[in-house]
Parts: C-alpha cells; structure tokens; sequence
C-alpha cells in the first residue's frame, strides 16, 4: 500500500504540474485502478473521456489504451450501479420480510389469545348447562309438563 500510494503521488504530481496527453493518460489509469483509496472511476473516466475528445493529440496506441480502458471504467461504473441497486433491492426485501414475520407473529398471538378465549367461555358455557341440568333435576315437575302446569295454574287463576 505504501508503494502504492508513492506511485500514486508521483503520477498525481506529475500531471498537476504539466498536464501533459502522457501525464493525463497516466493519471486517468491511476483514477480508475481499483484497490487504492484515490481511485476515483468518474474522475478517471472524465479524464479518459477529455483525452478521446482529441484524439489526434495521442499515439495510435494510447488511443486504443484509452478507448479500452473506457470501456472498462464504464463497465465497472455499470457493474457497481447495479451492485446498489441489487443490494437496495435486498434491503428493501428484507425489510418487508421483518415486517411480515411481525405480522405473522402478532396474528399467532393474537390467535391464542382468541383460543384462550373461547376456551374460558366454553368453560362458562359448560358451567351454565351443568347449572341448568342440576336445577332442571331438582325441580319435582318434568319440564315438559311445568309449562302444562303453568297454563292451568294460569287459566283457573283467570277464572276465579
């Protein structure tokens, strides 16, 4: 890395000072090599882009170094576009996917609670008929007849 950076410092420097065709292709090649912190691929890509703009200033071979290594850069600037966009895609998926397992888990809390709750009152229920069952047997009369009764005792009451 420190050689790295050397190189790096002296190629900057050089092209700072005498912003040469050979100077700025070298430059450009250092902007766009990644692995450094100075690499910058939009800088070097608008160096390289400078560069093509004149192409009769370069050699026949810095033309083509320079059109390659475009096409490089702008693949790479395409390739990490993409990149950010999948990994935004992710983050938005997973995001969803927190939210609805929050949703499933409260809507299975929510079902046992519900559980719970018709279990207390099928209790009740069960309590209310073993009630009515224990009076019902107590009671002397049938209950087909108590309602038989109920007519008789309320009609010779009418009449007297």
């Amino acid at each position: 890395p420190a050689r790295q950076a050397d190189v790096f410092y002296e190629v900057e420097r050089e092209y700072t000072r005498a912003p040469t065709t050979a100077s700025t292709l070298r430059y450009a090649v250092a902007r766009v090599t990644p692995g450094h912190p100075a690499s910058s691929p939009q800088e070097g890509k608008r160096l390289l882009e400078t560069l093509l703009a004149t192409p009769e200033r370069m050699t026949q071979e810095e033309r083509v170094f320079a059109t390659v290594l475009l096409h490089q850069t702008n693949s790479r600037l395409k390739l990490e576009a993409e990149n950010r966009r999948l990994l935004a895609t992710l983050d938005d998926r997973s995001r969803s996917q927190a939210n609805s397992d929050k949703r499933v888990q409260a809507q299975l809390e929510e079902n046992a609670r519900l559980r719970r709750q018709l279990a207390e009152a099928q209790q009740k229920l069960d309590a209310i008929k073993e009630i009515e069952r224990s009076i019902i047997e107590r009671s002397p009369t049938p209950p087909g007849s108590r309602d038989a009764n109920s007519s008789e005792t309320q009609s010779s009451s009418t009449s007297r």
